[in-house]
């Protein structure tokens, strides 16, 4: 069982958000299997490699579609992407101070 389930309740209703949006997910329950299996910190960095390339890959996308919608408060959105690119930024920090509490930071991180 995932440690987070996808809930048609998270869904924007535009299919490749949602898809993105999941595999966000899914590296939430990457880390979660690899805690349960006592491998959280061998694989935190690859996690975050990986974390940090997808989310601007969605933010990207994410952000072009709601200008072709003519979405009226994109820059807010835009405010919101880049807080949390920062608080990535502070996780990857973290993440390379290393020790068992960056893995479940990020894990929390990611929760949230």
């Amino acid at each position: 069982m995932a440690f987070f389930e996808w809930q048609d309740a998270y869904s924007v209703k535009v299919p490749s958000i949602d898809k993105q949006h999941q595999g966000i997910v899914e590296f939430l329950n990457r880390l979660y299997t690899a805690m349960q299996q006592g491998r959280g910190q061998d694989v935190l960095d690859e996690i975050m490699v990986g974390l940090t390339d997808y989310t601007q890959y969605h933010f990207d996308h994410e952000i072009d579609m709601l200008k072709k919608v003519g979405f009226e408060d994109v820059g807010a959105h835009i405010r919101e992407h880049e807080r949390l690119i920062a608080e990535l930024e502070k996780q990857k920090v973290l993440v390379k101070q290393g020790g068992v509490t960056a893995v479940f930071g990020v894990s929390e991180f990611l929760k949230k």
